[in-house]
C-alpha cells in the first residue's frame, strides 16, 4: 500500500509539493522523474482508499490531511482524461467540481457511488458537469436535494440501486428518491431500476409499497428484513404488497432470510404471480427452517423434509412457467454417517454378516468404502473390499497396491483380484461375442471376467451382498445408452437397489446379491465425501476418452447441465438431471404395474396355464379369455416372464449337470 501511494505522490508537481511544504506537509522529498506516467491510465476514482491511504501513511492534524487529498484529487482531475467511475461517501469535504479540467475528466462519468450524507453543494456541482451517468449505486441515510438533482439531470440512467440502512426508518429515507420516482417527467429516462432497501416495522411495508407504486420500470428488489423480536415484520402482508403494487416489469426478487414464510403462503404468493413475467429468486426461507449445515451429523430427517418440501414447491412452480430460475440454500454436502445409516436400512442384512464390496480405486468406490466401513463398525458387520485389476493399462496394477494401501490404512480387509488376459485367447471371446472381437467385446469380455473373480471372492469369504458404488449419475448415463438403443419399459426405469448376481457360464452364486446404496447421490456429493475425509482415489485416464459411448454421454450431460445452469433451466429441461428422473420414475412405474398385471395372471392357477411340447420345443400360457391385441406390452411381458421361467429351470440343470460331470469325471 505504501509504495502504490508513493507512486501517486511521485506524480505530484513541484508547485504542489511547494504548497504543502508551505503548510508543513514535508511527505514527498523531491519529485521523481518517472518513466511512465501511471496516472494518466487512471478511469476511476475511489475516494475512499484516497482517505484511507493519507489517513494511514500520514499523521498530520485535520487540515494538513485535508490540503494533501486536495492535491491528490486535483493529481487525478487534471492527469486524466476521462473517468468512467467515481466512489465518494461523507468523508468527501472537498469541492471536486471546482477543480480546472473536470468538465473533461468527468463529463463521461458512467458509473456513480456515493452515500446521500454528503454536502448537497458537491452533488449541485456534479449535476452541472456529468449528464451521462448509467449507473448509480446509493447508500440513503436521509434525504438530499442535490443528489435528487443529480439524478434528474441524468439522460441514460439505467441501473439504480438504493441501499437503505438500518439505523433510520426507511420511510425517513426514501423520499428525495420517491419524489423523483413519481415525477412522470423521468419515467422515461431509466431502462432498469434495481432497488436494496431494508425493512425494520410495519411502517416501513406501508412506504415500501408506495415505492413500488411509482417506481414502474423496476426490474429487481433486494429486500433485508432487520427488526427486533417484538416487532416483526409480516411476511404475509410483503407477499401481498409483493402481488398487489409490484410493476409489471418485476420479476427479480431476493428477500433476506431473516424472514420466514409458510408453505401455504409461497403456494398462494405463487398461484397469484401466474401470467406475469417469470419470477427469478433468491434463496427463501421456510417457517422452521433452522438447519445448521455445518453440523450435518444432527441434522434430523424432519429438517431435511421442510427442505425438500420447499425445493419441490419451486420445482413444481417452475414447470408451469410461473418461476423462471430459483437458488437454493442446500449447499453440496459430503454424505454423513448418519445419512448412509438411513440408505442402508432399506437392506435387509442378516446379523453381523460379512459385506463384499467392489473398488475399482475410483471416487464412487473410495467413498462407498469409506462410509460402509463406517457403518460397519457400528453395526457389528464386517467387511471385505475386493479390488480389482483389469491390466488393461500399465499403471493398473501400481493402481491396485495404491488402493490397497489407502483400504489398509482405514483398516478394511481387502484383496486384489486380476484378470489373466495371458490364460485366454481371442477365441474364448467367442462364447460372449463375434468371432472377430473389437474393443468393445474386450470391454464385455473384462466385465465378464470381473463378474467372475467378484463371485469367486464373494463365495470364498462366504458373502451373500456385494455393495457397488453407482450412483445418480451412473443412472443417466445408462438411461441415455439405453434410449439409443431402443430399450423397452424394463431398460429404461431405474436401476434397481437391490439385484441377483447376473447369470454366468460356470460361475455358482445363486444366493448372491448386488446392493447399490448410492443410487440418490450424485458424484459431487461423493466427492465431497471423500475430500472431507482425506479420502485419496485414482482417476482412470480412460474416463477423459472419447472412444467410450459412456463417455462421450457423461460429457454431453455435464455440459447440458452447465448451460441449464446457466439459463436458469436446470431442473426442467428434458436432458436436465430433473428432467431425465422424471422419465425413469414413469417407467419405473409403468414397470411396476405391468409386471403386478403379469404376476396376478401367473398367480392364478385357475386363470392360466403354462404348456410344454417337448416334441416340437414349445412352451405356452393358456389363458381362459384372450388378452386384447391392443395389450400388447402385457403379452410381451408374459412371454418375457415365460422365457425367463425356462431359464431358471434349464440353468438348474445345468448346475446339476455340473456337479455331476465333477464328481465323476475322475476314476
Amino acid at each position: 500500500m505504501t509504495l502504490f501511494f508513493n507512486i501517486i505522490l511521485s506524480h505530484l508537481s513541484q508547485e504542489s509539493i511547494n504548497l504543502l511544504r508551505k503548510d508543513g506537509i514535508d511527505i514527498v522529498s523531491k519529485p521523481r522523474k518517472l518513466s511512465f506516467n501511471y496516472i494518466g491510465f487512471c478511469n476511476s476514482i475511489d475516494h475512499q482508499l484516497i482517505y484511507m491511504y493519507i489517513h494511514e501513511i500520514y499523521n498530520g492534524n485535520y487540515y494538513q490531511r485535508l490540503l494533501l487529498e486536495k492535491e491528490i484529487l486535483n493529481l487525478f482531475i487534471n492527469k486524466c482524461v476521462r473517468f468512467d467511475y467515481l466512489n465518494i461517501n461523507d468523508k468527501m469535504k472537498i469541492q471536486i467540481h471546482q477543480f480546472p479540467g473536470v468538465m473533461t475528466s468527468l463529463s463521461k462519468l458512467y458509473e456513480l457511488h456515493c452515500t446521500s450524507n454528503i454536502d448537497p453543494m458537491i452533488f449541485y456541482g456534479l449535476a452541472q458537469i456529468c449528464r451521462f451517468i448509467e449507473k448509480f449505486n446509493i447508500t440513503l441515510s436521509g434525504d438530499n436535494p442535490g443528489l435528487a438533482i443529480l439524478i434528474e439531470k441524468q439522460q441514460r440512467i439505467k441501473y439504480l440501486q438504493l441501499n437503505l440502512q438500518y439505523e433510520n426508518d426507511f420511510y425517513k429515507e426514501s423520499g428525495e428518491f420517491e419524489r423523483y420516482a413519481r415525477n412522470d417527467n423521468n419515467k422515461h429516462k431509466y431502462e432498469r431500476l434495481d432497488v436494496h432497501i431494508l425493512l425494520t416495522n410495519a411502517q416501513d411495508l406501508f412506504e415500501f409499497e408506495k415505492l413500488l407504486i411509482n417506481c414502474q420500470n423496476l426490474e429487481r428488489i433486494i429486500i433485508d428484513p432487520y427488526f427486533e423480536d417484538n416487532n416483526k415484520i409480516d411476511s404475509n402482508q410483503l407477499l401481498d404488497i409483493l402481488i398487489n403494487s409490484s410493476p409489471i416489469s418485476l420479476y427479480k426478487i431476493h428477500i433476506g432470510n431473516s424472514l420466514e414464510f409458510t408453505i401455504d403462503a409461497l403456494d398462494l404468493f405463487f398461484k397469484k404471480w401466474q401470467g406475469r413475467k417469470p419470477l427469478w429468486l433468491s434463496p427463501v426461507k421456510l417457517v422452521g427452517e433452522y438447519i445448521n449445515w455445518d453440523d450435518i451429523e444432527n441434522i434430523n430427517d424432519d429438517e431435511i423434509n421442510i427442505c425438500n418440501e420447499l425445493l419441490n414447491l419451486l420445482k413444481e412452480y417452475k414447470m408451469k412457467g410461473v418461476i423462471k430460475k430459483y437458488s437454493s440454500m442446500i449447499p453440496i454436502l459430503p454424505i454423513s454417517a448418519k445419512e448412509f445409516a438411513r440408505f442402508m436400512s432399506r437392506f435387509n442384512l442378516k446379523y453381523k454378516e460379512r459385506l463384499g464390496v467392489a473398488v475399482s480405486g475410483g471416487v464412487d468406490s473410495m467413498a462407498l468404502c469409506y462410509l460402509l466401513n463406517q457403518y460397519c463398525k457400528k453395526s457389528e458387520h464386517q467387511i471385505t473390499a475386493f479390488i480389482i485389476d483389469h491390466q488393461l493399462r500399465r499403471e493398473s496394477t501400481n493402481e491396485a497396491f495404491q488402493v490397497s494401501n489407502a483400504l489398509s490404512k482405514l483398516e478394511i480387509d481387502n484383496k486384489i483380484m486380476r484378470i489373466q488376459w495371458k490364460d485366454h485367447d481371442t477365441s474364448n471371446l467367442n462364447d460372449f461375442v463375434s468371432p472377430f472381437p473389437t474393443k468393445s467385446q474386450y470391454e464385455t469380455f473384462a466385465r465378464i471376467e470381473r463378474y467372475k473373480l467378484l463371485a469367486k471372492g464373494c463365495h470364498e469369504n462366504k458373502i451373500s451382498s456385494l455393495f457397488v458404488g453407482h450412483h445418480l449419475n451412473d443412472q443417466l448415463e445408462t438411461l441415455i445408452m439405453r434410449l439409443s438403443r431402443g430399450s423397452g419399459i424394463d431398460g429404461l426405469a431405474s436401476i434397481s437397489m437391490i439385484d441377483k448376481f447376473p447369470v454366468i457360464r460356470n460361475v455358482e452364486a445363486i444366493e448372491l446379491q448386488i446392493i447399490r446404496p448410492l443410487l440418490s447421490v450424485t458424484k459431487d456429493r461423493l466427492i465431497k465425501t471423500c475430500v472431507e475425509a482425506n479420502i485419496p482415489w485414482i482417476e482412470d485416464p480412460s474416463n477423459q476418452s472419447t472412444d467410450h459411448k459412456r463417455n462421450i454421454v457423461r460429457f454431453s450431460l455435464n455440459k447440458l447441465n452447465k448451460r441449464y445452469l446457466v439459463e436458469g433451466l436446470r431442473e426442467y429441461e428434458p436432458l436436465s438431471t430433473g428432467g431425465l428422473l422424471r422419465f425413469m420414475n414413469h417407467m419405473k412405474d409403468h414397470k411396476n404395474y405391468i409386471n403386478s398385471q403379469v404376476n396376478k395372471i401367473i398367480r392364478n392357477k385357475e386363470y392360466s396355464k403354462i404348456n410344454f411340447d417337448n416334441d416340437n420345443g414349445i412352451c405356452s400360457l393358456s389363458l381362459p379369455n384372450p388378452i386384447p391385441s391392443s395389450h400388447w406390452i402385457l403379452k410381451k411381458h408374459l412371454a418375457t416372464r415365460i422365457f425367463l421361467f425356462i431359464l431358471k429351470s434349464l440353468k438348474m440343470v445345468f448346475i446339476i449337470i455340473g456337479h455331476f460331470v465333477d464328481n465323476h469325471s475322475h476314476p
